[in-house]
């Protein structure tokens, strides 16, 4: 009776270890899978702030373009206006010796 009781108890701590051994390779798993998810989250957020670095880095090129591109049509505003200054100072002296 008592090597009855023995066994199984033995069999029944057996079946417990097992059973931990499998939660453990279970835990084990939902780990690896949270540090590989968590690896492509960080990836992810590396490559937005790239993302986010390239196209402020772009708006800032762009507006360096329009701000050199504002600068060249003043200063051709500049010359057309001394240029229109120029011809109404030269009609000007024109009509004033016809007259």
């Amino acid at each position: 009776m008592e090597a009855k009781e023995n066994e199984i108890k033995l069999q029944t701590r057996e079946e417990h270890e097992k059973e931990i051994q499998k939660l453990k390779d279970r835990l084990d798993k939902a780990e690896d899978k949270t540090q590989k998810l968590s690896a492509q989250l960080e990836s992810m957020e590396d490559k937005k702030k790239i993302a986010v670095m390239e196209a402020v880095k772009e708006a800032e090129d762009d507006k360096r373009e329009l701000e050199n591109e504002l600068v060249q049509e003043r200063e051709k505003g500049k010359i057309l206006l001394e240029q229109k200054e120029e011809q109404l100072h030269l009609t000007g002296e024109s009509c004033r010796k016809e007259q």
